[in-house]
């Protein structure tokens, strides 16, 4: 079974408010209790519950990235850049596929998958599709590829080379 912030207060006798500001590095607590409750919580081999935490901040520290083909070779290197990029800033990533022709579903994506944005790949119009049907719902997205979208989407685009040039054919 895990091991709680709960858990780790109880053996040091701190309360567990305590424990969540020191393993957060907040200022206020001293760094004598920081370095008791870091010590104790690494030694009991602690993980942080990330569904608690996006139940206390209201991020999940995910990004969605919806993506036509992410199965060529080209959007698999694109994908580890990606992931690497984001893990570097503390965030996860979900990918799907959108298929041949698209989810029809962008609503119900978002509202199973809560995430803190979407980078959507050569398909702006999904952005567009979700925006519509969640008008005020504040999802950071931003759409990528590499034809500008004829029609004003709701989102930043991002220009990127056609893929033969970015495949180097």
């Amino acid at each position: 079974m895990p091991i709680t912030q709960k858990q780790i207060a109880r053996r040091l006798g701190f309360s567990r408010q305590l424990v969540g500001l020191a393993l957060n590095n907040h200022p206020t607590v001293s760094d004598e209790s920081s370095r008791k409750i870091r010590e104790l919580a690494q030694k009991l081999g602690y993980q942080p519950n990330h569904a608690a935490r996006a139940l206390v901040t209201g991020r999940t520290q995910a990004i969605a990235i919806r993506i036509s083909e992410p199965y060529t070779p080209y959007c698999t290197r694109m994908l580890r850049s990606i992931s690497t990029q984001l893990k570097q800033s503390g965030f996860e990533m979900i990918v799907t596929d959108l298929g041949v022709h698209g989810s029809q579903n962008e609503d119900v994506f978002f509202s199973r998958w809560p995430v803190d944005g979407a980078l959507v790949v050569d398909a702006p119009w999904h952005v567009n599709d979700y925006l519509k049907t969640q008008p005020n719902r504040r999802l950071p997205c931003v759409s990528m590829g590499p034809t500008a979208p004829t029609t004003r989407t709701a989102s930043d685009w991002i220009s990127v080379p056609p893929r033969w040039k970015r495949c180097g054919i």
